[in-house]
Parts: C-alpha cells; structure tokens; sequence
C-alpha cells in the first residue's frame, strides 16, 4: 500500500462503512418498535476486520496466556517453533485466524443479521427502545471518532505537502 492508502486509512474506511450500516439498522430497528412480530436487525464487521487486519500484520496465532495476557506472535517462516503449554508454562493454547483464510481489509463487507433476541412484549417484537438508543448512540460516538482520525489524517498530509512545497 502507498504513503496515502494504508492499512489503517482501509481500516477506518471499512469501519465507517460498517457503523453507517449499523446506523441504518438500529433506526430502522426503532421505526418498527411498534411493528408486531419484528425482529431487530444487528449490523457486524469487527470480528472479520480484526481478522483481516492480523492478517496483513503477519499474525497468526493468539495464546492466552492463564493470566489473561494475550500475546500475538508474528510467524514469517513455517520453521517457526510453535509455543505449546509446556514451553510457556500455562499457555492455555493457540488459537485465531487460520493461515489458509484469504481475507483482506478490503474483503471485509458489514453483515446484516436478524438477531435471535427473546420477545420484549406481547406482540412478539424483539425491539427494546432503550437498549436501541443507547447502541444509537455509542455507534455515533464511534463515527464521529473515526471521522475526526480521517480529518486528522487529511490536515497532517496537507501541511506535509505544503512544507515541503515551500
């Protein structure tokens, strides 16, 4: 990837698509509060991009660790000794991605679930206004913060360019 298109500007822009998606689903979710027999929509996208993410990194194992440390080790050859219980001494054992998966930061897409909560009230609806206004808003925080990064990034790389012009 280039200075201007890296990593983290996907990330980011993978991310502020799967929280625009997410809004549309907890909206639509409060519009039909009424609707008898609805069920919520639920928008996610972490998971895979984190994925995705340790993927590009070169990660491909997580150990946990009893203490509940965890250490991403990075393979680049398959000499590598893998770290077992008995090497690391409570090392509960590796798990995460799997080396044959080809997923990229551009791969990942937002999925759109119908979630399999229990029915709120009488008219089987699984839509809880608050719990709705209270993820509205933590995924409104969450944009608002990666647009502020996306912003940052943008200022910072047009100050970089505008000293070196002078």
């Amino acid at each position: 990837m280039d200075l201007l298109w890296n990593s983290t500007s996907a990330a980011v822009q993978k991310s502020l698509d799967g929280l625009s998606k997410r809004q549309i689903a907890i909206t639509s979710n409060v519009a039909n509060v009424d609707t008898p027999g609805y069920r919520r929509k639920g928008v996610s996208f972490e998971a895979n991009l984190q994925e995705a993410l340790n993927q590009e990194k070169g990660i491909e194992r997580s150990i946990q660790a009893d203490n509940d440390l965890s250490l991403n080790l990075r393979t680049t050859s398959p000499n590598h000794i893998a770290l077992s219980h008995s090497l690391m001494g409570g090392v509960s054992g590796a798990s995460g991605s799997s080396a044959n998966s080809s997923s990229s930061i551009e791969d990942v897409e937002p999925e759109l679930s119908e979630a399999e909560d229990n029915d709120y009230r009488n008219d089987k609806s699984s839509v809880d206004v608050e719990s709705e206004m209270a993820s509205l808003a933590k995924n409104t925080q969450r944009y608002v913060a990666l647009t502020n990064i996306q912003s940052r990034r943008g200022r910072l790389m047009k100050t970089v360019i505008s000293e070196s012009v002078t």
